[in-house]
């Protein structure tokens, strides 16, 4: 089974609980054998534990396609993506988004925030932390189209 999930963080690099929930989430989940976990985070630093799990960068994931050469891309993505996933990603492209401002790779800078309406695009499960007023409410709900 394939698992798509977004956080705002992923350790090392945390601010907050959102980044310790979701590492124990996702490591959590690793341990079933049968789980692929794709977890997708604004702008990754490269360091991050990618053994159990698959990073995508939202920063680096194309909207538009460029014809851009390997070497520009690994110098751009390479410490915390794989230059063959970006290219994957951009050939898989379904829709003109040229509209779109976007950067010499053809991806959107990352604004800071997900789009409200994420859960109405995609059938998913989602698990929502939110922190208030010293004390975690945790809330899951499944969505589907």
């Amino acid at each position: 089974m394939k698992v798509l999930m977004f956080g705002w963080e992923f350790p090392p690099h945390i601010l907050g609980g959102l980044g310790t929930a979701s590492y124990g989430l996702t490591k959590g989940m690793s341990q079933q054998d049968d789980l692929e976990i794709t977890f997708c985070i604004p702008k990754p630093w490269g360091d991050e534990d990618q053994s159990f799990l698959r990073i995508i960068g939202m920063n680096s994931t194309p909207v538009v396609w460029k014809n851009v050469g390997w070497d520009y891309v690994k110098g751009r993505v390479g410490s915390y993506m794989d230059p063959q996933l970006f290219y994957d990603l951009r050939d898989h492209i379904y829709a003109d988004f040229n509209y779109l401002n976007t950067n010499d790779l053809g991806c959107i800078e990352f604004s800071g925030r997900y789009p409200d309406n994420l859960h109405e695009e995609i059938p998913l499960i989602y698990h929502k932390h939110k922190g208030h007023h010293n004390h975690l409410k945790f809330h899951f709900e499944i969505k589907s189209k």
